[in-house]
């Protein structure tokens, strides 16, 4: 059922309008490590590997780009460990770029868990979570208002989410794909549609 819907917001929101390439940059590594949790609004920060993370997705960017590094508009998710790995990336750019903090790019919300018990955490859904289908529309209007806003300027780049990022490339590409911590992911325009690059630390 709730992929029927998905299918229908995709078919809603109209990818073609989308002009621009741009890069996309999962945060670093937190404290919740290598487990790779699916943590939602709990605002944990970078850790020392995810720094380090942060500063490599700089160099790949760089690497992969035929502008100017200069030319760049940074937009990051309000969350710290995407705002800080935003941080990062920008001091590395002189003059170092505005990031423009937006939270519309969090991860989804999945609720408050404080009435959760040992026994039904498994199947406990919080009345506040964020749905599906809200959550893909958020992405959705966000991007789409971005990339048509900016279609004419530099650099665009996304820092985010996991989550969002199988929105987007579920939306873009028709697959939800997966995305390191600290990886980087370039979509391009084309005539049939985006095409994408995923340059991901393994």
């Amino acid at each position: 059922m709730e992929e029927k819907l998905e299918e229908s917001c995709n078919k809603m929101h109209n990818s073609e309008n989308i002009k621009k390439d741009f890069f996309f940059i999962r945060h670093g590594e937190t404290n919740w490590g290598k487990k790779d949790i699916l943590k939602g609004y709990l605002d944990l920060h970078l850790n020392k590997n995810g720094c380090l993370q942060a500063k490599k997705s700089y160099e790949i960017i760089k690497k992969n780009i035929k502008k100017n590094i200069k030319e760049i508009l940074i937009f990051s998710s309000a969350l710290n460990r995407a705002y800080e790995t935003a941080e990062i990336f920008s001091s590395k750019i002189q003059p170092k770029p505005e990031i423009n903090k937006l939270y519309q790019l969090n991860e989804r919300y999945y609720g408050d868990y404080s009435n959760a018990n040992e026994k039904n955490i498994l199947s406990y859904v919080p009345e506040d979570a964020e749905s599906s289908i809200s959550f893909q529309e958020r992405v959705h209007d966000i991007f789409i208002e971005l990339l048509s806003k900016n279609s004419n300027k530099g650099i665009i780049i996304i820092v985010s989410h996991q989550k969002v990022f199988e929105c987007l490339t579920n939306w873009l590409i028709g697959e939800k794909l997966k995305l390191s911590q600290g990886g980087v992911c370039s979509f391009k325009k084309s005539n049939k549609g985006f095409n994408y690059k995923i340059f991901d630390e393994k």
